[in-house]
């Protein structure tokens, strides 16, 4: 599992939404140690935010989906 992946897109969302938690956050490593999912549950200000914080992930090389 690529750690610096998941700190990455953990870092690109706290600059969108700053008040996200560490208990907010979930990582888990694919079956084959392939991919990992990061998930993170926040509540949006609204569409703009969502937007910028979606084009933002997906700058990233290493990020295949955002959802």
């Amino acid at each position: 599992m690529d750690d610096g992946v998941a700190t990455r897109v953990i870092e690109t969302v706290r600059k969108h939404a700053p008040d996200v938690t560490p208990d907010d956050i979930t990582t888990r490593a694919s079956s084959g140690d392939k991919f990992v999912s990061v998930r993170i549950n926040l509540m949006a200000q609204g569409p703009v935010q969502l937007k910028q914080m979606y084009d933002d992930l997906m700058t990233d090389a290493a990020v295949r989906m955002v959802i």
